[in-house]
Parts: C-alpha cells; sequence; structure tokens
C-alpha cells in the first residue's frame, strides 16, 4: 500500500467537524468540543425524522400486522415523538472537503474541517465537582421517592451519574414518508416484544436512549452532507450542563472530550485532548498564509502533530 493509499484509508476513519475560525481556536485552547441540545438545532425536526417516517410506515402497514402484534408495536414508545431536550447532539461528515459544508461554514472567516479520530470515545466534561447538587432546589430531596406498603421507596436518585452515547455513527438517510428497512423494523419489533412478553422479560422503550439508530435517521434531502453523528445523553444536568447566548435564547450545551482517565465522565482536573488527527482548511483568500497561522496555532495549543491540508475548490 502506497503512503496516499494509506492516508487516504486513514481519513476514511475520521469524522470530519466543520467549523469557522473563532470556534477553532476554541476548541483547540479547551481540548473540548461543544454537544449542543438535539432542542435547538436549526432544524426543529433534526432528531425526529425517524419517528416520523416510522409512523407514517405502520399507518400504511397497520392492517397487515395482527391485533396481538398492533397492541405490542403501540405500546413499544417506538411510535411516540419524545422530547429530545435531553440528548446533546454533534455533527460531522465522512468527507474532508465537501463544497455544501464550506459554503455553510464560510462567510465572515475562513472554514475548518477538524478531521477526529472515530475510535476513540468522547465523553461529558464535569463542570460541577461532588456528588450532590451544591444548590438543590426546594422539593429536590423528594425527587425520586414512591410510596409502598411498608413506607417510602427510592426509585432513582436525581443526583445520580448516567451517561449515554459518545460513539460516532453514520447517519442514514431516509424518505419521510418510510421506506422498506421501516417496514422490515416495525415487523422485527411486533415479534420482539411478543416473544418478549412470553418469556416475561422487561421491556424497554428503545426511544429513550441516546444510542437508539432513530435518532441517526435524517431526511433524504441533506443527503449532500454524508454525515455522521454523535449523540450523547448526561446527567444530572447540574454537573455537566453550560449555556451559551442564541437567536434561541440561552442554549444548554455539554462539552465532550477524551482522556486516559476511567469513568463515564471527564472530571474538571483530569488532563485530556482532542483525538484531532487532521485539519483542513476551507476556501480562503490566502490560502498560504491561513495554513502558517493555522500550523502556528496547533504547535502553541498543543497539537504540532496535526497534518493540515488545505482545499482545492475554487469558491469565494
Amino acid at each position: 500500500m502506497t503512503p496516499r493509499m494509506a492516508l487516504e484509508r486513514d481519513r476514511q476513519q475520521l469524522a470530519w467537524h466543520y467549523t469557522s475560525a473563532e470556534a477553532l481556536i476554541s476548541i483547540l485552547h479547551t481540548d473540548a468540543l461543544r454537544a449542543t441540545s438535539a432542542a435547538f438545532m436549526n432544524d426543529a425536526n433534526e432528531m425526529k425524522t425517524g419517528v416520523r417516517a416510522l409512523k407514517r410506515t405502520y399507518e400504511r402497514m397497520r392492517e397487515s400486522f395482527s391485533p396481538a402484534e398492533r397492541k405490542a408495536i403501540e405500546e413499544s414508545g417506538a411510535l411516540n415523538e419524545r422530547s429530545v431536550d435531553h440528548l446533546f447532539l454533534l455533527s460531522a461528515s465522512r468527507g474532508p472537503d465537501r463544497l455544501t459544508l464550506w459554503r455553510n461554514y464560510g462567510g465572515a472567516t475562513t472554514p475548518y474541517a477538524i478531521g477526529l479520530d472515530r475510535s476513540v470515545l468522547l465523553r461529558p466534561l464535569e463542570v460541577v465537582e461532588g456528588r450532590r447538587h451544591p444548590r438543590p432546589p426546594e422539593g429536590w430531596d423528594s425527587v425520586g421517592w414512591e410510596e409502598s406498603a411498608d413506607g417510602p421507596v427510592r426509585i432513582y436518585d436525581p443526583d445520580e451519574v448516567w451517561v449515554f452515547g459518545g460513539q460516532w455513527n453514520d447517519v442514514m438517510y431516509v424518505n419521510r414518508k418510510g421506506t422498506q428497512s421501516h417496514e422490515q423494523s416495525l415487523r422485527a419489533l411486533a415479534k420482539d416484544r411478543m416473544d418478549g412478553q412470553e418469556r416475561g422479560s422487561f421491556l424497554v422503550s428503545l426511544p429513550d436512549f441516546a444510542d437508539s439508530p432513530v435518532y441517526l435517521e435524517k431526511d433524504a434531502s441533506f443527503e449532500d452532507e454524508d454525515e455522521v453523528r454523535l449523540v450523547v445523553e448526561a446527567n444530572p444536568s447540574w454537573k455537566f450542563l453550560q449555556f451559551r447566548g442564541d437567536r434561541f435564547g440561552a442554549v444548554p450545551y455539554v462539552e465532550l472530550s477524551s482522556s486516559d482517565e476511567r469513568g463515564r465522565f471527564i472530571s474538571a482536573a483530569a488532563d485530556r485532548k482532542l483525538p484531532i488527527r487532521e485539519i483542513w482548511i476551507g476556501p480562503s483568500a490566502d490560502a498560504v498564509t491561513a495554513r502558517r497561522a493555522l500550523e502556528s496555532l496547533l504547535h502553541v495549543s498543543g497539537y504540532g502533530d496535526v497534518h493540515v491540508r488545505s482545499t482545492s475548490i475554487p469558491y469565494r
């Protein structure tokens, strides 16, 4: 295998996060990426395409299911449009030099595409240390209790840390009216639920979890973005959430990074570094100067071994 072939193979293992110059500087200086609340995406239906396509498919083929199968599907929760404000999304592309994305992130500054190693798990950064809410609202201690014959029983602890997601996955582009894959999913869902009921298994609703496939589906009209997506859920909110101002108001986000520290999240004091392998410079008024400046920025930020390339697309 030639060096060029090896480089191209390695690029296919990267998730390319397109961003502005200002955001790139922040990412390198903080060693962190922001995953924004899915409820505040520019596309209001960003995380609901999959459920809606599944619902439309079910409506078309409902009569082909037996009454028992219909009951199993409808009680599964798979057709319910969940609130997505508990999920945090980080988007990238499978390619480093996409004109559509250069256009989206261009404008007043030169855009960049950050190549992140997809094999490295990204975990939420702790913002507030400790195991208990430092400023609990009134009634916080009463959350998660349920009455039983033997007295109050704690069902869950609101301060318990739990994190889901953190892996990169390819987005699946689908017809918003549903596809054959949705038909197959519904039939498999009905069978699995009914088999589980016969065995007396405890059944959960998959859309409740950050790594559910339903959150990886997007309308086919966006196919040219060739998106890869990382979805994460991190609780309790007081430990991980930060906020930034936007046209939507106060927008929640969590910071993600990688570290040798073990655990479901990265502590505030831990050493961390993003798995950046390569950065592409988008269309620029002066590609040579832009490259020198980026190499200098990488050097002072501790990423001096990151390879730099510039697009040859003649877009201004």
